[in-house]
């Protein structure tokens, strides 16, 4: 099986959708515009709208074969080389899901992802989840429902995108269809101007502008009117963004925020074009609501990276959210300097104070290291809490084995006094939090092996450590 959702990104997707639109609609025509021009704008939202793949879980069935099964990487077996194949009979349950949809959406990653894609195969408007089995024991329908509920939350995540490219596709055609008339328009008083016959000319396809025309840049804007734009959930003005504004106001910094409240199909990277245009630093307040307006993955990752001039213009600001929150949305995001109101309103007017006073000023070290602990703390508690409050004993023995061998192949057991059926519902556990990532191999056959998140391997030797330490 391969990975799936993990091949071109939602953004990359929308992009190109918004882009055929515009590369489209000069081929509609002014009479077709004249006869029913609601009936053309149904139509083209219709075409460019992507159409997000449905599970029907109530008609899945299984086809089974007996085939040959590579137990070469099982360390039960008495297998002298390991070099290649040691092929035995086995089963090969395939488990058929049918869905309606459009397939090629397997593909495409959304904004809320994690780095444990679930693994699948897609044939038509099926989707096979495919096990190659030697032990009777194993749970497939187990397996099979985990597999099912982790690909329905990807596509519930691709819903949402899939809602705000429909509005945004439906407003792209309304100013299209708008400009077209106001360019009929023109043209018809253009003509009406004339003192001398007219005689009609071929139509011709709508010319478009010489590539060397000249590009607006940062660099020729007009003079910066604000020190500071805040960006944020509309739900957040009341308790964060409007306190902030005003402390910040306070300090004698020029404040723009009321044009900057988001809402469910706006445009977060024209949001933060347009403050930028107008402002030195854009403060970008990072929430729960916030990430609800599912952004592309793309334009989250850039916030905290955006640059003019070498100098840092994004200023992100936690609330309510922790590094594993913000890691679920964006992985750039998550491990770039930031600054959270849970250390009260006036540390985080501070901290954006000392960037917007000595602009291009280095962050002293100090800072710079206490953010990384942070980090640091943040995963240690996620760790903490997956393995002592969800997982049991046999399963902190499991991942103290697959730290100390580093990969396991995914159909063996690890360990023989602790069972496969526990064994995999353990460690199922730990994938599910992102301590454990399953990879892929090919050699001369596919193989799915479990290993530790190296992002995560610290603060699991920690907690492991201090479980240890504890029992004895």
């Amino acid at each position: 099986m391969n990975p799936l959702f993990n091949r071109v990104d939602i953004f990359s997707v929308i992009e190109h959708q918004k882009q055929e639109l515009k590369n489209a609609f000069p081929l509609v025509t002014n009479a077709e515009l004249d006869a029913d021009s609601v009936a053309v704008a149904a139509r083209l939202i219709e075409q460019f709208s992507i159409n997000v793949p449905r599970l029907e879980e109530e008609g899945k069935y299984a086809l089974t074969k007996e085939t040959q099964v590579d137990v070469s990487a099982d360390i039960r077996r008495r297998i002298f080389d390991r070099s290649r194949p040691f092929l035995i009979a086995g089963t090969e349950v395939r488990v058929v899901i049918p869905f309606q949809g459009d397939a090629g959406l397997f593909d495409v990653r959304p904004t809320m992802f994690t780095s444990n894609p679930p693994f699948g195969e897609i044939h038509d408007h099926e989707l096979h989840l495919v096990y190659q089995l030697t032990d009777a024991q194993f749970d497939v329908e187990g397996a099979t429902n985990r597999t099912v509920s982790q690909v329905n939350q990807y596509l519930q995540s691709l819903q949402g995108s899939a809602e705000q490219l429909k509005s945004d596709i439906q407003q792209l055609v309304n100013s299209l269809i708008a400009q077209r008339k106001q360019e009929r328009g023109t043209h018809s008083q253009i003509v009406a101007g004339l003192k001398i016959p007219v005689k009609q000319a071929p139509a011709t396809a709508i010319s478009s502008p010489p590539s060397s025309a000249p590009r607006t840049t940062r660099s020729n804007k007009p003079e910066e009117e604000w020190d500071v734009f805040i960006s944020h959930a509309s739900e957040d003005k009341e308790a964060i963004a409007t306190p902030l504004a005003e402390a910040l106001r306070a300090k004698g910094l020029r404040v723009w925020y009321d044009d900057f409240s988001l809402r469910l199909g706006d445009s977060l990277r024209q949001s933060i074009d347009r403050g930028l245009a107008r402002s030195r630093f854009g403060v970008v307040i990072l929430s729960g609501r916030f990430f609800e307006k599912h952004w592309p993955q793309q334009e989250l990752n850039g916030l905290a990276t955006r640059e003019v001039n070498s100098e840092k213009v994004i200023l992100p600001v936690w609330h309510g959210v922790g590094f594993v929150e913000v890691r679920n949305y964006s992985v750039t995001l998550a491990d770039r300097l930031a600054v959270q109101t849970k250390d009260g309103l006036a540390h985080v007017v501070e901290k954006i104070m000392e960037v917007v006073s000595n602009p291009g000023s280095q962050i002293p070290h100090g800072v710079v290291v206490e953010h990384q602990n942070a980090f640091a703390e943040e995963r240690v508690r996620h760790v903490r809490q997956v393995v002592r409050e969800t997982m049991t004993l046999n399963g902190q023995h499991l991942l103290r084995w697959l730290l100390l061998k580093g990969r396991i192949e995914c159909t063996q057991q690890f360990m023989p006094d602790i069972s496969i059926e526990t064994q995999n519902r353990q460690i199922e556990l730990a994938v599910e939090a992102g301590i454990v990532q399953r990879v892929e191999e090919r050699v001369s056959t596919l193989r799915t092996y479990y290993v530790v998140n190296s992002e995560l391997k610290p603060a699991l030797e920690q907690v492991l450590s201090e479980i240890l330490g504890e029992r004895q």
